[in-house]
């Protein structure tokens, strides 16, 4: 499942009950196979082991030239029906043979052409479960026009000496369901093997009203004389054994108890299974614990071939969940969209994924399903109620999509439409939420465990959350968004104006980062940047020492005068009072690594309260100190620069520090500007108060 087209081509071919492998086959195309996003790379693997599951337990394998429709009636009579007195001899041609058929009308859509099309030629009618030779009745597909207005059922005849439907394993057109194959490959030999008789036996008839006691007593018999599954299973075992096959006169035997044994809550009648009929050896692919392993052997033919195919292939294929140790790169398509994502979306998300996670976890507990990924695909490896295999596809099929369908509402209602401008940032919002608990909990586990040997899979955050507006995520990994995408009621926004480059191509390889380099290594998305070297020692703390400096510094500034002429080592560019709001409506600076414009919410107003190590200030002085150059050359500009990569990536947990200080203290922001480096400039507006700044100048003697 590494290739894009071929698993596109396969699952569109292979299309489940639920049509789930169609909105996968969305996905990959889409790019998020290419990007390796972990929750569709999971169900990919899922869904490979989920078929070959299949193949190897059921023998399901998919026919192209196929179709599972449902039956009905030629009300126009158009069709030849079944006549035992057409019925050709052995020494008859393909023709003449072709020519006896009984007739069928097939229009089905074929992906492949993009259009409607009516099957014509020998055909392959059947329905299950086939366990009589004559339950598979080969017919003669035709173009009838009186039929065109037909679409995707198979239409059988309404004439002859014997109803088609019936003959297929005595099926009726109530609602069955039919196999119909025009591969000429499988084509039986005997093309007119005398069908088996299925009139159901005569119930037994009393001269009097049933009571309730009759109803009871039914009821307890017919659980205690229920062996149609026992039938099933010994006519499979005996099928395989026996050089006949499904011809043995045994296995014809079965086949008539099976009938008698499927009316039996409708004749009363229960069926005996003798000990004649009971095979003594079981093939190894129907996999029965023996207490004799000599009664087992292993098997030669078609599905005990099917069967040791299909285990070497699970064998060598690797598990579909990715391991802890592993960090999974969810698709920065989506988490560098451009869309904005306010802290309330962001806090919405999160409460909206926890309640989704304890409704996903009920459905797994309930139903004993190991794993998110199988609830959602409905690709079920094991559960409950294994007996009923097919019936609990349909049922978890119901149950997940009421699931997605419940918290797609809830969306809707929050954002105000179905629209993609009101969605995507929502789509964002869920999606970075999954990611960054995803990163805490593998962080946390590698803090924790050296290995693997203690990881309980049930305890990692869950991640199919975000795909329940699957449509809006693959939409957003494969459109540019020069304009922010903005949702109705958002607050007032930041606008940071980016210098703009030529726009890249949106390509997954080119993708630009959005880590940031410090003086500890690379920091990735959605980590904490650290401000301060001593991350043991709270940032106010160590202000608060340096405010408590000796006053004998005090002396070595009186006559310093500081220029503004942006030299290397003078102070220069910003200077804050802490105690005044400064609001910021916009903000234009450069950006490192990223080009475009981004918008960003204000969710409280800029204020940096970032004290130079070289500088420090006490009772209206001014102390400038000798500190080692190492702690930034610009202190103002990169801390900015955090908060709006923080805030760009929609870090709701991004730190800002807020010192408190006494009245008529002050902090001084400076740095210094490197020689031959081009100036950066922070345009605050005129939000800044006068006062404020005229009382700074004072401070430092520019009065």
């Amino acid at each position: 499942m590494t290739n894009e087209e071929q698993a596109v081509h396969l699952l569109q071919t292979h299309v489940d009950p639920n049509q789930m492998t169609l909105i996968l086959a969305d996905m990959v195309r889409d790019g998020f196979q290419g990007s390796k996003e972990p929750f569709v790379s999971s169900i990919l693997e899922l869904w490979r082991t989920w078929q070959i599951k299949y193949l190897k337990e059921k023998a399901k394998i998919a026919i192209d030239e196929g179709a599972f429709l449902l039956g009905c009636i030629d009300e126009t009579k158009t069709l030849k029906g079944y006549f035992r007195s057409s019925r050709p001899g052995q020494d008859a041609t393909y023709e003449e043979s072709v020519a006896c058929l009984p007739e069928i009308f097939v229009q089905v859509w074929r992906h492949s052409e993009g259009k409607y099309v009516i099957i014509e030629g020998v055909c392959i009618l059947a329905r299950n479960p086939s366990l009589h030779p004559g339950d598979i009745r080969v017919v003669k597909a035709v173009n009838a026009p009186s039929l065109h207005h037909l679409r995707d059922v198979v239409v059988l005849p309404q004439t002859g000496d014997r109803d088609i439907s019936s003959m297929c394993s005595g099926g009726d057109l109530d609602g069955d369901d039919y196999v119909v194959i025009w591969d000429q490959d499988i084509l039986p030999t005997d093309w007119f093997h005398n069908p088996m008789d299925y009139a159901a036996p005569k119930p037994e008839v009393l001269d009097r009203d049933v009571t309730v006691d009759d109803i009871t007593k039914f009821y307890v018999n017919y659980m205690q004389n229920d062996r149609l599954p026992q039938i099933a299973l010994a006519h499979l075992a005996l099928a395989d054994y026996m050089e006949e096959g499904v011809k043995n006169e045994k296995c014809l035997q079965l086949a008539a108890l099976h009938s008698a044994a499927v009316d039996y809550n409708k004749s009363g009648i229960p069926v005996k299974l003798t000990r004649d009929l009971k095979p003594r050896r079981w093939p190894h692919f129907m996999e029965r614990k023996m207490r004799n392993k000599y009664a087992e052997y292993v098997s030669q033919k078609i599905l005990g071939q099917l069967y040791d195919m299909a285990s070497h292939i699970d064998a060598h294929s690797k598990p579909p969940f990715w391991s802890p140790l592993e960090s999974p790169k969810f698709d920065k398509r989506v988490l560098n969209s451009g869309i904005e994502v306010d802290e309330e979306l962001l806090s919405f998300a999160t409460n909206l994924k926890t309640q989704y996670d304890a409704d996903m976890r009920r459905i797994m507990a309930q139903h004993e399903i190991k794993t998110e990924l199988e609830v959602w695909s409905t690709f079920v490896l094991s559960h409950s109620e294994m007996t009923k295999d097919y019936k609990f596809h349909e049922d978890i099929g119901r149950i997940s999509s009421s699931l997605r369908e419940k918290f797609r509402i809830m969306c809707y209602e929050k954002v105000g439409g179905k629209e993609f401008e009101h969605l995507a940032p929502l789509a964002v919002a869920m999606y970075k939420v999954t990611s960054e608990q995803w990163e805490i909990a593998v962080a946390a586990h590698h803090d924790v465990f050296v290995d693997n040997s203690h990881f309980q899979e049930r305890k990692l955050p869950l991640i199919s959350f975000p795909w329940i507006l699957q449509p809006i995520l693959g939409r957003i990994a494969n459109e540019s968004f020069e304009n922010p995408v903005t949702r109705r009621g958002c607050p007032t926004h930041i606008q940071v104006e980016i210098p703009r480059g030529s726009k890249p191509k949106k390509i997954m390889a080119s993708l630009l980062s959005p880590d940031v380099e410090t003086s500890d290594g690379v920091k990735h998305a959605g980590n904490v940047l650290q401000l301060f070297e001593d991350s043991k020692q709270d940032p106010i703390d160590r202000l608060c020492i340096m405010f408590d400096e000796t006053a004998s510094s005090v002396h070595q500034t009186e006559n310093i005068t500081p220029s503004f002429n942006g030299t290397k080592g003078e102070i220069t560019d910003l200077f804050f009072e802490v105690n005044d709001d400064v609001s910021t409506p916009s903000i234009s600076l450069p950006y490192p690594n990223i080009q475009g414009k981004i918008t960003i919410p204000a969710r409280e107003p800029i204020i940096q309260h970032i004290t130079s190590p070289a500088l420090s200030t006490h009772s209206n002085s001014l102390d400038i100190r000798s500190r080692p150059q190492k702690y930034f050359a610009n202190p103002t500009l990169p801390a900015i620069q955090r908060e709006a990569h923080a805030l760009k990536l929609g870090d709701a947990h991004a730190k800002k520090f807020h010192i408190a200080k006494a009245a008529g203290d002050l902090a001084l922001e400076a740095g210094s500007q490197e020689e031959g480096e081009e100036e950066e400039i922070i345009d605050f507006g005129n939000n800044l108060q006068p006062s404020a700044l005229d009382e700074l100048m004072q401070l430092i003697g520019m009065d």
